[in-house]
């Protein structure tokens, strides 16, 4: 596509150093970009006020050559970058700006160009400029440049001391799960030793990293706030928003917590001294009241909406006991991680309720959260989730159920061979959470509630989406 610049009239050679110039300058934004900084604009940066200055020399350089007319070419001021790669300009366009004159690139040209620029032009202009990069931290790289975490960081202004870069402590604890670090403790040190993660985070020096408290205040608005729930559904929506799913994967695992199980109210025993009252009938019509329904019954009753059905399931931290496929019985205390995983092995939705509920009660919720972001076919689910209720509710949403049996009276229902080969796709949910808990941080819970707990799960998902996303594009 052609780039968004033209060169204007001049002496001999003067489009040509403008061009070079120009380059340059894009070479530096990209780079800005990708290791997570704020994107240009005419305010004040909160970060850096160096990156301000720089473009000021910049507009005056582009006017001097009359290389670009902001006035006439933009509408805000705002210079209108070359529409090179998605991930990377999108840094770079307000948000207003991005909408029906930009056509969204399918999945595979997105992850291409991605791949492209960063093995070609942006990890050479950043070991150029921060020193040499190991895998890990272009991993760390090509993360922040598709999360755009900055997007979503509540920014607090009032009265007295500024408050600390939301934007950089974000980019650390992701940083923390990529590196599979076990505390906030040990981030830090890491940050202290390592320059190269340190500037990529958006701190030039040592000096000026936050300390622990600071960390552990962040990340308890993080928690408050579900940023990494609103970073994961935006991610999903412009990847995954436009492709047809094959399959859904639905299961959960088991997460450890590091608190006590809170103990379960006791009913008050009451005397009823009132005489019996015959058991009322209901009406031929009339429908069940929810309060004598069972919980997945009402979820699938349509008489409730989906924040009422993530309020009624319970959050605190409890005992949970579940049979593996041994048949062994093992328990934990803490919670328990609902995940739906589409084709490819990317996490699309999760919950993170008690340890003691049941999978099928966290299904249709579940469900109806992965339908409002993608479009898939076929729903894969063990033996936990035979519902019958669940099973229409798949299929009122459109999708074909395929639900693994349990043995009663020594009798197995053998799936039709079509179904078995379709539902051995299901593992692929079972491979996302080795991968979280391994490699993500998924089996080093060290903060309590089950907002923190969610939170810490939550920048694990967000890394382990993104690494799945950039194994999909081709090799360069």
């Amino acid at each position: 596509m052609s780039p968004a610049i033209s060169v204007g009239p001049g002496k001999q050679g003067e489009p040509l150093r403008a061009a070079t110039r120009w380059r340059a300058f894009r070479r530096w934004g990209r780079l800005q970009s990708a290791a997570g900084f704020s994107p240009l604009s005419c305010e004040p940066c909160e970060t850096c006020g160096g990156r301000t200055e720089v473009r000021r020399r910049l507009k005056r350089y582009l006017q001097k050559w009359r290389v670009l007319d902001l006035r006439a070419k933009t509408k805000s001021s705002e210079i209108v970058w070359e529409r090179a790669v998605f991930p990377v300009e999108y840094c770079f366009l307000r948000q207003d700006s991005f909408g029906k004159d930009n056509p969204m690139p399918s999945l595979l040209q997105l992850l291409s160009q991605f791949a492209n620029v960063f093995q070609s032009q942006l990890f050479p202009a950043m070991e150029e400029a921060l020193g040499p990069l190991s895998g890990t931290h272009q991993k760390f790289a090509k993360t922040l440049g598709m999360l755009e975490l900055d997007g979503f960081v509540m920014i607090q202004h009032g009265r007295g001391r500024p408050a600390h870069d939301r934007g950089a402590i974000a980019r650390a604890f992701v940083a923390k799960a990529i590196w599979n670090l076990p505390t906030t403790r040990a981030i830090l040190d890491r940050l202290q030793s390592d320059a190269v993660m340190r500037r990529m985070c958006g701190w030039e020096s040592a000096a000026v990293i936050p300390d622990e408290t600071v960390f552990s205040r962040a990340f308890a608005e993080f928690a408050h706030n579900e940023f990494g729930q609103r970073v994961h559904a935006a991610l999903i929506e412009k990847t995954q928003g436009e492709r047809l799913i094959g399959h859904i994967s639905r299961d959960a695992s088991a997460i450890e917590g590091r608190e006590k199980p809170t103990p379960k109210p006791k009913p008050e025993p009451t005397v009823d001294v009132s005489p019996a009252k015959p058991k009322q009938r209901r009406k031929a019509g009339e429908l069940k009241p929810l309060e004598q329904m069972k919980r997945t019954e009402r979820q699938a009753s349509g008489r409730m909406t989906l924040p009422e059905m993530i309020a009624e399931l319970p959050r605190a931290c409890d005992v949970g006991c579940k049979t593996n496929s041994a048949g062994h019985k093992s328990s934990w205390v803490g919670y328990k991680l609902h995940l739906d995983v589409a084709d490819g092995q990317i996490p699309i939705t999760c919950l993170l309720p008690s340890a003691s509920l049941h999978d099928s009660q966290a299904a249709i919720p579940l469900a109806e959260m992965t339908a409002q972001r993608v479009t898939n076919l076929y729903d894969l689910m063990d033996k936990g989730y035979e519902s019958i209720h669940i099973e229409q509710h798949s299929e009122k949403l459109g999708h074909v159920p395929i639900i693994d049996r349990q043995k009663r009276n020594a009798d197995s229902v053998e799936m039709a061979p079509h179904q078995a080969a379709r539902f051995r796709e299901r593992m692929s949910v079972e491979r996302v959470y080795a991968r979280l808990k391994d490699e993500f941080g998924g089996q080093t819970v060290r903060v309590r509630g089950a907002a923190k707990v969610m939170a810490h799960l939550m920048f694990g998902i967000l890394a382990l989406t993104v690494d799945q996303l950039l194994r999909l594009s081709p090799a360069t």
